[in-house]
This record gives structure tokens, C-alpha cells and sequence, in this order.
């Protein structure tokens, strides 16, 4: 009989709230015995002995992988990790690696590398919610990289009504509006996390147009959900955004010009024919993500050296200096 292979997930802490891992723990249940850990319960996964270590957005640390050494680990990246560099990243080719990348940037970057590296694009199926696209809604959750300026160049004079998150990422602060902004542009504000996902669908589904929150990102939930609301999107032109949209689907935008809005029930249609041709290819895809994942093969690995502990310690000494001034900027 066929045994289910252990495995730790371990995700950020915020992910608590956004839940925005559900999504891929619901797959792996379906093919493996999962525990869910969070990165601040270190000693806990350290201690759990299981077969597989999946590490979604977490850089362990480099001594807590060497307890790991005779396990395999998987990482899931995001886009962020590219801002290390590869004398950083050649530190861990000494332990038994591969990586699911949902970004095809950040694939090729560890493929460069040689790590082993399985490329896959995901979609959510269609969520049943009535969107009213007479009336040209917008949503946008402000994180730090979009920001007020940006959305107002591309929507300058155009009838609108905005709803805005503002809920930056830690370390950045709110947006301060002007009251004649909120009036121009019919601004009202959402800062609360829902209580279930049924109440954030019917919440987002009143909106028919979403600005994507970051200029690069490998994919996150609220611009899956988004796809498959089929609200009209809105994002940066850059990736994992422009992996998903073409202009003819959704619209790509540097943030330096106003959008004609008039046409994006045309641009909503097409996307929904794409989105339909995804779907079939999804299920596919995953079946060989999952045997990616489930594979013990391993190829040669390198050996630790003092090289590899020097620059482990220089990478957290950088952290904590970029960390007090993200708090003393933050301050000001």
C-alpha cells in the first residue's frame, strides 16, 4: 500500500491573516500528510523529523539547514529573494534543494544557478459572484511601490470611484490623501480583514476594476482571486504580472500615462476566453509539480566551507542594519 510522505509547511506569520497559502496546503493535502509551522516556530519543525521541508516565502536559516542537511527541503520563492545575490545564494548548494517557482523571472534566475528548479503558472477556478460592470469601480489595496501619484496619472479625469486598503507592508507608512483627492476621485477606504473569504468575495466582487498593489511580485492571492472574480486588472508592467496579462487580456502600465477605461469590458471578455484555456492546462501542470515535489532524486552536492559561514554572517549583519533603518525611517 502506498505510504503519504510527511511534510512541514512553513510559511510567513502573515500569512495568518491573509490565508493567502491555503490555496497550495489544500493541494499538498491531497498527496501528502501535511503540518502547517510558522517561521517564529523554529524548534518546533527543527524537531518534527518528517520527510519534506516546503519553506513558502521563508529563507531559513543557513545553521537551522545544516540540522536539515539529510532531509530535502523545497522552497518557494518570492520575487523579493532576487535581491540577494548569487554569492549569497551559492551557500545553499550544499543541502538537498529544489525550488517551485510561480514566477518564470525568479525560475530562471535559480535555473542560472543550477538548482532544480520547476516552473508552473496557476489559476484559481471561476468564483461565482455578480460584478457590475457599468460602473467603473476600482480597488486597490496600497502596499508601498504603487503609489497615490501612480494611480492618479493613469486615471486622471475619468469618472471613477476608488476603494482603498491602506494597509501598507511593515516598515512603510499610510497614505495621507487630500481631501480633494477623496472628492475627485469618490475615495472611500476598507482597512479591515474580512472573517471569512465568502465576505472578502462579495466585498471585492462590487468593484470591477483592480490595480494590482506591487510592481513586481512572484503571484499572490488577491490577484489570482481577482482573475477569477473577472474583474478587469490593472498592473505594473513587470513580472509575475506580465507573465498573465498582454494588453489584450488585462492592461500593463509603467504608471506613466493615463488608461482609457472606456474599453475594458471588451478587455474583460478576452481575458475570460484566456482564462478558460488556462483552466484545462492546470490541472496537468500540477499533477507534474506534485510528482516535482515528490521526487527524492538528488544531485550532487556541494561541500560546506568557511567561505559559506563568512557569508552567511555578512547577509544577517546587512539585515539587522536594513532593518533599524526601515524602523528609523518609519519613525520620522
Amino acid at each position: 500500500m502506498y505510504k503519504m510522505k510527511n511534510i512541514a509547511f512553513i510559511d510567513l506569520e502573515f500569512h495568518k491573516k491573509t490565508k493567502s497559502s491555503i490555496f497550495f496546503q489544500e493541494i499538498l493535502k491531497k498527496h501528502f500528510n501535511v503540518s502547517l509551522f510558522y517561521e517564529n516556530e523554529r524548534k518546533k519543525y527543527l524537531n518534527s523529523n518528517l520527510d519534506k521541508y516546503i519553506f513558502r516565502q521563508v529563507i531559513p536559516d543557513f545553521l537551522d539547514l545544516i540540522k536539515l542537511k539529510n532531509k530535502q527541503i523545497i522552497f518557494i520563492p518570492m520575487y523579493d529573494w532576487l535581491a540577494l545575490s548569487k554569492i549569497a545564494w551559492e551557500r545553499y548548494k550544499c543541502f538537498n534543494i529544489k525550488i517551485v517557482c510561480f514566477c518564470k523571472k525568479v525560475y530562471e534566475f535559480f535555473t542560472d544557478m543550477w538548482f532544480e528548479c520547476f516552473y508552473i503558472q496557476y489559476y484559481l477556478p471561476p468564483l461565482n459572484y455578480k460584478i457590475d460592470y457599468s460602473k467603473k469601480r476600482i480597488f486597490f489595496r496600497y502596499r508601498w511601490n504603487i503609489s497615490r501619484e501612480n494611480v492618479k496619472k493613469i486615471i486622471w479625469n475619468q469618472n471613477v470611484e476608488i476603494t482603498i486598503k491602506n494597509k501598507p507592508d511593515p516598515g512603510y507608512k499610510p497614505l495621507n490623501l487630500s481631501k480633494e483627492d477623496i472628492k475627485k476621485y469618490n475615495i472611500s477606504f476598507q482597512d479591515e480583514f474580512f472573517d471569512t473569504k465568502e465576505e472578502y468575495f462579495k466585498y471585492l466582487s462590487k468593484h470591477s476594476i483592480f490595480i494590482a498593489p506591487r510592481r513586481q511580485e512572484w503571484i499572490w492571492m488577491t490577484f489570482l482571486e481577482s482573475m477569477s472574480l473577472w474583474q478587469c486588472i490593472i498592473a505594473y508592467d513587470d513580472a509575475t504580472m506580465n507573465e498573465y496579462i498582454n494588453n489584450k487580456n488585462w492592461i500593463l502600465t509603467k504608471f506613466d500615462e493615463e488608461i482609457n477605461l472606456d474599453n475594458y469590458i471588451d478587455i474583460w471578455k478576452e481575458a475570460k476566453r484566456m482564462y478558460e484555456i488556462w483552466l484545462e492546462q492546470r490541472n496537468k501542470d500540477l499533477e507534474k509539480c506534485i510528482g516535482f515535489i515528490n521526487d527524492n532524486s538528488s544531485r550532487k552536492l556541494k561541500k560546506l566551507s568557511i567561505l559559506d559561514f563568512m557569508v552567511d554572517f555578512m547577509i544577517k549583519f546587512r539585515r539587522k542594519l536594513l532593518k533599524i533603518f526601515r524602523l528609523v525611517n518609519c519613525s520620522k
